[in-house]
């Protein structure tokens, strides 16, 4: 993505000040309800004020975490404020455990310290960001409308529903490419790139919007793609990406949702990172959870005839194939089963799931021991291997059966422009809820959006997943 704006910083430092300060009234509001004169040079309280400096950066990451430091939440009242809450909770949370396990030699004890906390942060930090934040940042937005031109690139229904942009918005379209809704006189992404290009050199914007209302995922992602290529914010409005705002926050101007996906600036010194982490990640985990390895493979092995490990091939980056390692959790045989691959197959040329489910599964092929796993996707441990060998991530798309991949369309195809992963943002989000073409679309999100924060945040979700067994088949 683009480099974090500064008041980013600046609004994460204030936050930090108020979660600090908030402490602070809370100590002097209980002394004050005890009739007690706090010794400010006292041992103990001076531990407890130093303790506590430390603990307010937990603030950064625990509200980075629930999005606070995103415009598109920061610029909200209710859901902001519920976020907020949310997040002090989870502070005081801590707090509470800190003491318990520290035996109250350096955190609060008392319970009205805490509770004074929580209630001063939530309100000191809500009104300080509601009323004075918000205000500020649509202010400042609304003085840079002028700067802030934006050209459309979509179809011409969809011109019409941009000029309905609402006053309050931060867009200001300056110009429009008209792209037909159909297939019929669509350009080639060659000429659609030089037609945007041109378009950008003449007008100079500042943000690019594809705004487009027909039904061809193809036509939108030739258009998006388009003007990736060019070095601006790019937003999305299309009905056909209606799954993305269900899990992930977006922007919103009044009935109007927007989608960013603008070109990411990733560096190779970035990937490479993100290739060590998951290696040192990786290796790390299957040293810790071999004792789980072992037993899960007594397991598998002691009730049900074949291989403890399953393995397949499957596609990985560009179409490269490669070796994939699970736990057996199905019967031997349960490769070659036909109804499963038609359903795979059918489920893909629809772009819906299959029985309600986005895996197909014929359970009656599931060993009692695979249920377990595959609810709490325990099966999925062996592909630490492959993250440990390169050939895949601990977050990305899912690598796909050669016979799957042989029916994806060629906008299915761009998910596995990057390393397929063993987790990603529709399993921790949507699990099996939607359909074939939805899982994708998140792929792609990901993919346009990913950071190694995304990665972290993605990391954490999936144990909360597999902890309360959400949603696996």
């Amino acid at each position: 993505m683009m480099g974090r704006p500064l008041y980013k910083y600046a609004l994460a430092v204030a936050d930090m000040t108020l979660v600090y300060l908030s402490f602070a009234a809370a100590v002097f509001l209980y002394h004050a309800l005890k009739g007690l004169r706090p010794d400010l040079w006292a041992t103990p309280l001076l531990r407890q004020f130093a303790f506590f400096a430390a603990y307010s950066a937990m603030s950064f990451f625990i509200f980075h975490y629930h999005n606070l430091y995103n415009s598109r939440v920061f610029t909200t009242t209710l859901r902001q404020m519920g976020l907020i809450a949310k997040s002090v909770l989870a502070l005081a949370a801590g707090i509470a455990v800190l003491s318990f396990a520290l035996k109250n030699s350096i955190v609060p004890a008392s319970r009205l310290v805490i509770f004074f906390f929580i209630v001063i942060s939530t309100a000191s930090v809500a009104l300080w960001r509601v009323f004075v934040v918000r205000p500020a940042y649509l202010r400042l937005k609304w003085l840079m409308n002028g700067r802030n031109k934006v050209l459309v690139i979509g179809s011409d229904s969809a011109n019409n529903l941009c000029g309905s942009l609402p006053s309050s918005s931060v867009f200001k379209p300056c110009g429009f490419i008209s792209i037909p809704p159909g297939a019929e006189g669509r350009p080639a992404p060659a000429e659609l790139f030089d037609r945007v290009r041109g378009s950008v050199e003449r007008l100079r914007p500042s943000a690019l919007l594809v705004a487009y209302d027909g039904q061809s995922y193809e036509a939108l992602f030739d258009m998006i793609e388009a003007c990736r290529k060019l070095s601006l914010k790019v937003y999305v409005y299309s009905k056909l990406l209606n799954v993305i705002p269900e899990y992930v926050v977006v922007e919103r101007y009044g009935d109007f949702t927007l989608v960013d996906i603008s070109p990411e600036a990733r560096t190779s010194l970035s990937e490479m990172m993100k290739s060590l982490l998951d290696r040192i990640l990786s290796l790390a985990s299957i040293i810790i959870l071999s004792p789980l390895f072992i037993m899960l493979a007594a397991a598998v092995k002691f009730t049900s005839r074949g291989p403890v490990l399953y393995k397949q091939t499957r596609i990985g980056k560009r179409g490269r194939p490669f070796t994939f390692y699970k736990f057996r959790s199905m019967y031997a045989g349960s490769d070659r089963d036909g109804w499963r691959i038609s359903s795979t197959i059918d489920s893909i040329r629809s772009g819906e799931s299959a029985g309600g489910s986005t895996k197909v599964v014929n359970r009656a092929m599931v060993t009692p021991v695979g249920r377990f796993m595959r609810k709490t996707s325990l099966d999925e441990l062996p592909q630490l291997f492959n993250v440990l060998r390169g050939e895949m991530s601990l977050v990305g798309p899912r690598p796909p059966l050669p016979y799957e991949w042989e029916h994806y369309s060629s906008w299915h195809r761009r998910r596995l422009t990057s390393t397929p992963g063993c987790t990603g943002l529709w399993q921790v989000t949507a699990r099996s809820k939607v359909g074939f073409n939805d899982t994708v679309l998140l792929d792609l999100y990901y993919l346009y959006n990913r950071s190694l924060w995304m990665d972290m945040k993605i990391l954490f979700q999936t144990f909360a997943v597999v902890a309360f067994a959400k949603g696996g088949e």
